[in-house]
């Protein structure tokens, strides 16, 4: 018997044309220095390239850079845009900070303090910056070691007490500062905080305007209720929570609570008027409605 040492062609061992390989094989001889094998059995010529033609955005504009004369009045919009940084020590002032940023960027802030929900070992502050600052603004290099910094981020919707600032404040200061108002009205105001602690700078301006200030929806716990003497040194308080804090954990956000601002040099005596609920409170004034005496202008 005649035996035959002829090697088999690729075709009669693998039952695949040359031509045709499956993408286990291409794959395998494609690996190492195989390049060349595989380009003499498929062909240089019949590899296509596939590429999708990219699509340009119509919406990509450029910035100039002229330089114009000061007395020109066609000129770039001045957009500012909120910054926030924290990790702030305690003893910085708002002065400190604006000072250090005016002497590094010579931009003019006025930093704004954060008052948050709980109290910790550092302070936050908030700033207007230009938009086209921004990249100095967010330099690591610009701030003290430690100080966090980023573009401020507004995690709540937009509220009546932001409304209350844009549209109702200038009506609000033509009713309390009118100057001929009678000389025995007594300026009375009533808010809707939402949260004392996110409007106590809110409620100061308000204080500027107002004898007595009557504020719901304080959010207070039991201990924070001195808080509301923080507003005026010229205002005295009386305040109520409706936070049950007798089991020690609180489960959900805080709620309820009122408070009596009013101003202490108006009114010859105050008295608390004793009441059962925690959502009311009510206080007895006593004022000089004849005589010499009157509110002050």
């Amino acid at each position: 018997m005649q035996t035959n040492h002829t090697p088999l062609s690729y075709k009669e061992a693998t039952g695949v044309s040359s031509n045709n390989l499956v993408i286990e094989q291409v794959c395998n001889k494609g690996a190492g220095d195989n390049h060349d094998y595989l380009d003499d059995e498929l062909g240089k010529d019949d590899w296509t390239l596939v590429r999708n033609k990219r699509v340009k955005c119509k919406f990509i504009g450029l910035k100039s850079k002229a330089d114009m004369h000061g007395d020109c009045k066609f000129k770039a919009a001045n957009i500012k845009i909120p910054f926030y940084i924290y990790n702030v020590d305690n003893s910085c002032e708002t002065d400190d900070i604006m000072n250090y940023i005016k002497c590094k960027t010579n931009t003019d802030v006025r930093p704004e303090k954060v008052n948050m929900k709980f109290k910790k070992g550092y302070g936050a502050y908030k700033f207007m910056i230009p938009k086209d600052k921004l990249h100095v603004f967010m330099d690591e290099n610009l701030w003290p070691t430690g100080v966090s910094f980023r573009r401020f981020i507004s995690f709540n919707k937009p509220s009546n007490l932001n409304e209350c600032k844009s549209s109702n404040l200038s009506l609000l200061k033509k009713m309390v500062n009118n100057d001929a108002r009678d000389n025995t009205t007594i300026k009375l105001i009533s808010f809707n905080c939402k949260s004392f602690k996110r409007s106590a700078d809110f409620v100061k301006s308000l204080s500027e305007r107002a004898d007595i200030i009557e504020l719901q929806e304080t959010w207070l716990l039991p201990h924070e209720i001195p808080d509301l003497g923080q507003v005026n040194k010229d205002f005295c308080f009386f305040g109520k929570s409706a936070v049950d804090t007798s089991k020690g954990i609180l489960r959900g956000r805080p709620y309820g609570g009122v408070g009596l601002l009013w101003r202490n040099n108006v009114f010859d005596s105050v008295s608390v008027v004793p009441c059962m609920s925690e959502r009311i409170i009510a206080i007895k004034i006593v004022y000089p409605f004849t005589g010499k005496k009157c509110l002050p202008k």
